[in-house]
């Protein structure tokens, strides 16, 4: 009977699946076992089988490629120069990482192995959920994992990871005390009493919802974007989104208003890291450090000389077009962001453009623009007053201009910036302006309801380092329709204007420019001074977003923004120059943050720092907000 009852009491393992490590713990007699694995892979091509055969490393085939997993991963990496993937970030599965479940099955079978009895438990750590806010990411983490577990013939139980922490040091306390666990991805959090989690959540770096974010289709807001989109990095170059976290509530954010950027106010934690220029460098300064004057920027998105992309329009010939030799094709995509429609009925189809009537040289103007069409028939109507409607036959011509409508309707600019060489840039800028813009004060303006089409006209003129402003204003009050009602727009008005003699004088000369451009070594970054900064009150969830690029970072209309997934290995690379992988294997191996041995050791001091106070800063404010609502009757420790 005693035989049974220990061996009963020996069943039963721990496992904590974090960002860096996946750890099982098992009782065996008076001792306790770990075994661990590293949480990173690596994938190489089959020429790689025999350095990993000579080498002794384990690998796996898997779709044709060579996958090895745990401390062999870091070790292949660091020798070919490359960063290690892992299957986890931010604390929960990798959403980027399309082999993840895998990998991840594989590592937690190594650190496993089967169950000593069928159905036996394994106690698995998870996150807590974010702030005030239900965690359906962290729920998806759960039951993927608890899934693995159950195919590999374990009971599975999910424990908050802050709580396993009061389990484990709390005894004499009767499991009473707040645990807070400090992990890659996310700190947690947990109040337990008595054994009884009274409180959980997690604290984060991120971004309001509404904080404006650069795509090829234009502005979008944080919580917008989706996994798998593209967004502008800090080297001019769209990447992709790998995940997106909900980091909970926020009372109260900074604001940061850039010069000439009225319409993009940028709402963030007070820890959130932007790129600011120290001296001639650039460094990532935490949002409540930053201070008026303080210049920020984004990446100018220049052509790709590589690019040889070309169009087809509406002859039966399928005419093609090079964007590189065609400055008209510009002023034809312009003109009909500006003021053209599309209509693709079931028979025929057309393309219209508004031009002013009373503008002779303009109408001129476009008659060779619209000769790009070969054969199809184009026709003037100057019937309507003050317009001059210029109409297209051609169903080809206007179902390609189909793609120039968002799903939602609005305008959009279906090519990519570095898609675009010089001369038709200045096209489409002409077009806008013939169509949809005008000079007030001597100053060139445009006027759009689009956030895409805005982001057009902001990229080109960064491109030719053009000055600029962009307001916002509620949406446009009409006239009074048959009915006697005011008539009042549904969308807010955008106008961009160029902002100072010189850069007016220049977009003239480029107007009237044809042929070749050339002004010499341009800028990567368009800089603009931070004006003021605010605490404002907030009230809402804030996101982060993680992407798929060594600059981890990336841009809103006026400042390149630091993603935070693995903040401290991917922060600490990017400032000193090093890799992930290198900071990774230089934080394990053991460091003093008070006495750092070289730049690298500083910049993880630097960045661990930074995490704790930032974190500390949260949990106060939340224990704060949450006092009356949970009574302890006496002292209990903090366990971290």
């Amino acid at each position: 009977m005693v035989k049974a009852k220990t061996e009963a009491q020996s069943l039963g393992v721990g496992l904590d699946t974090g960002t860096m490590f996946i750890v099982s713990a098992r009782k065996s007699g008076d001792t306790i076992g770990t075994k661990r694995i590293r949480d990173t892979f690596l994938d190489l091509k089959p020429e790689h089988k025999r350095m990993l055969r000579l080498s002794k490393t384990s690998y796996i085939e898997l779709d044709g490629n060579l996958l090895v997993i745990g401390d062999a991963a870091l070790d292949c990496a660091n020798l070919l120069n490359q960063e290690a993937r892992r299957p986890m970030a931010g604390g929960v599965l990798n959403a980027g990482e399309v082999d993840a479940q895998q990998v991840i099955a594989l590592m937690m079978k190594e650190v496993l192995g089967d169950p000593r009895k069928s159905g036996e438990k394994c106690c698995y750590s998870v996150p807590a959920t974010a702030l005030d806010v239900k965690g359906s990411d962290i729920t998806y983490h759960r039951m993927v994992l608890g899934k693995i577990l159950s195919e590999l013939g374990y009971t599975a139980e999910p424990i908050n990871e802050a709580l396993a922490i009061i389990f484990s040091e709390c005894v004499q306390e009767n499991f009473s005390g707040i645990g807070i666990s400090y992990g890659s991805g996310m700190t947690n959090v947990c109040l337990a009493y008595n054994a009884l989690s009274a409180l959980e959540f997690s604290i984060g770096k991120c971004l309001s919802d509404d904080f404006p974010i650069v795509t090829p289709s234009g502005v979008r807001f944080i919580n917008e974007i989706s996994v798998g989109d593209l967004v502008l990095g800090a080297d001019g170059r769209f990447v992709e989104v790998v995940s997106k976290t909900s980091n909970g509530y926020r009372e109260k954010l900074v604001q940061l208003n850039v010069e000439l950027m009225q319409a993009f106010p940028l709402q963030m934690t007070p820890d959130h890291r932007i790129f600011v220029k120290s001296g001639f460098n650039w460094e990532w300064t935490e949002a409540s450090d930053i201070r008026p004057g303080d210049t920020v920027g984004i990446p100018i998105i220049k052509h790709d000389p590589a690019s040889r992309k070309t169009h087809y329009f509406g002859s039966s010939s399928c005419k093609k077009l090079e964007l590189s030799k065609s400055r008209n094709l510009g002023r034809f995509f312009g003109s009909f962001l500006g003021d053209g429609k599309s209509c693709v009925p079931s028979k025929g189809g057309y393309v219209e453009l508004s031009l002013n009537k009373d503008d002779v040289d303009l109408v001129e103007k476009y008659l060779p623009v619209l000769g790009l069409f070969g054969n199809s028939c184009v026709k003037f109507d100057r019937s309507k007053p003050g317009v001059a409607l210029v109409h297209v036959q051609s169903k080809v011509l206007a179902t390609h201009m189909d793609s120039f409508y968002g799903e939602d309707g609005e305008k959009v600019f279906p090519i990519p910036i570095f898609d675009i060489p010089d001369q038709m840039a200045i096209g489409i800028l002409e077009g806008l302006f013939d169509t949809d813009g005008h000079v007030s004060g001597g100053k060139t303006c445009f006027t759009t309801t689009s956030r895409s089409i805005v982001m057009t006209i902001h990229h080109l003129l960064n491109r030719f380092c053009l000055r600029h402003r962009i307001a916002k204003r509620d949406p446009r009050v009409g006239g009074v329709n048959h009915l006697g009602k005011l008539i009042v727009g549904r969308k807010n008005v955008y106008e961009i204007q160029i902002s100072d003699f010189v850069s007016n004088e220049m977009f003239r000369i480029l107007l009237l420019k044809e042929g070749h451009f050339s002004r010499g070594p341009r800028p990567d970054f368009m800089e603009y001074q931070v004006s003021d900064t605010c605490e404002i009150p907030y009230g809402r969830d804030v996101w982060d977003v993680t992407i798929a690029s060594d600059y981890h970072s990336f841009s809103s209309p006026c400042a390149v923004v630091h993603n935070c997934g693995d903040w401290i290995d991917t922060g600490a690379a990017q400032s000193v120059g090093s890799t992930k992988t290198k900071i990774c294997a230089l934080k394990e191996s053991g460091i003093d943050i008070n006495d750092p041995k070289d730049r690298e050791q500083e910049a993880i001091g630097f960045f661990v720092e930074s995490l704790i106070d930032y974190s500390l800063k949260g949990i106060v404010e939340h224990f704060h907000r949450v006092k009356k609502e949970i009574l302890v009757p006496k002292p209990i420790p903090i366990v971290v």
